[in-house]
């Protein structure tokens, strides 16, 4: 995943190599405080997942599996890659030694591309339940996703660990004192060999994945919809049977004798009204069509809500990985092609997703929110309280000037400060 951009700080030319960053203090501050937020909130949002899918039982199903493995891959990189690599930027110099610089390389490159394919996974799933439900709920077990979570990890460390641990002894090339990245950041070959299988592939089939998972919710609410409007048509001519039935047994039933005539209409409404009132009665049984037109209306907003968050993974997935995997091959190839700075900010990229995919995954399950309503509401009640209490406590401008004036002893008498002699 995150090729050595720590060598990108420093490493745009071999002269330059073990020297800082010219960065100014107020540059150093700011980035400091920006990767500590972005830290600390990717921690706090991947440990509640994990915590929430631990503690609820309802949570523990095959499908989450695999939004609990992403959680723990966004963990790994928030704890570990973010804090590690931040003095590394800030300073220029890696003061931690060569094995833990292979150390923390094998675990974020990895690490990288587990989310990637946890990523991936989840998308498959999500459109296996949608297209083929019945299906896929009979062959899915814990097993068979446990299986799947293990060979993503498997799969991950197969793409970069043995290049990472054994490049630069099968190369010859030592790892300069101070620095810490990977040996082949300058291999095209290798670079777009990897960049297939941790962003390309998995780009193509999350976008074709989740396109063919809103087609089908679309196509899935257009028939329901065709349902409605033939059962809404069927229910209407049922009326108009009913109501002509009931006027033709009206007709029916009035009779050529004066008297039950004189008499009816002494009782019963005229026929006019007669016809108003049976209408009636039967506008009274409206919502049944009332409901499938809602229900029509609710499968629209459905399909909205679904596209939207498709949409939205597809697209952050994008803005997040693209920029770092173009401009690392670029940069393969043509080392000034590319700034340091634009590089460290694609890079910067990738570890921003780590951070928003407890919102695009997790968030957006609505047993997930559930979870997160009974964790976090505890909490979240009683800081509201905190701050109310407050509030109460402190005197407001009315209370302020209802309260008396000082009385202060003078050599003419006492006085009030504000009104003079009393």
């Amino acid at each position: 995943m995150m090729n050595g951009s720590a060598e990108n700080v420093t490493e745009a030319t071999p002269e330059t190599m073990g020297e800082g960053p010219a960065l100014s203090l107020e540059v150093t501050v700011v980035l400091a405080v920006l990767i500590s937020i972005a830290a600390l909130l990717t921690i706090a949002g991947n440990v509640l997942v994990i915590v929430s899918f631990i503690l609820v039982k309802e949570l523990r199903i095959s499908s989450n599996y695999f939004i609990l493995n992403l959680a723990i891959t966004d963990f790994v990189i928030g704890v570990f890659a973010m804090p590690v690599y931040a003095p590394y930027l800030l300073s220029g110099v890696w003061k931690l030694g060569e094995t833990f610089c292979t150390i923390w390389l094998v675990i974020d490159y990895v690490d990288g591309s587990a989310s990637v394919l946890s990523i991936t996974l989840i998308s498959l799933d999500r459109y296996l339940l949608v297209t083929k439900a019945i299906k896929h709920r009979a062959q899915r077990s814990l097993k068979k996703t446990v299986i799947m979570m293990v060979s993503v990890w498997i799969i991950a460390f197969l793409l970069y660990g043995p290049a990472i641990l054994i490049w630069r002894t099968l190369s010859g090339v030592e790892l300069p004192v101070g620095k810490c990245y990977v040996g082949f950041h300058d291999n095209f070959p290798f670079l777009f060999s990897t960049a297939l299988v941790e962003f390309f592939l998995p780009f193509t089939s999350v976008a074709v994945m989740n396109f063919a998972t809103y087609w089908s919710i679309r196509r899935r609410g257009k028939r329901l919809r065709r349902h409605g409007a033939m059962r809404t048509s069927n229910i209407r001519g049922e009326r108009r049977g009913r109501l002509a039935g009931r006027m033709t047994r009206k007709t029916q039933l009035r009779t050529p004798v004066t008297k039950e005539r004189k008499l009816s209409r002494t009782h019963t409404f005229p026929p006019a009204q007669q016809d108003i009132k049976i209408a009636k009665q039967f506008q009274l049984s409206e919502p049944p069509i009332q409901r499938v037109t809602d229900l029509s209306k609710n499968t629209r907003a459905r399909e909205k809500k679904a596209a939207r968050a498709l949409a939205i993974i597809v697209t952050t997935f994008a803005i997040c990985w693209a920029p770092y995997t173009i401009t690392m091959l670029v940069r393969s190839l043509c080392r000034g092609c590319v700034s340091d700075t634009l590089f460290e900010w694609a890079f910067w990229m990738l570890w921003l997703n780590s951070m928003l995919n407890p919102f695009l995954y997790a968030m957006c399950h609505m047993q997930f929110r559930e979870a997160f309503k009974k964790l976090l509401g505890p909490f979240l009640c009683r800081c509201w309280r905190c701050v109310t209490r407050d509030r109460r406590k402190r005197p407001s401008l009315t209370d302020i000037n209802k309260l008396p004036s000082p009385v202060v002893k003078s050599p003419v008498g006492i006085q009030n400060d504000t009104n003079g002699a009393i």
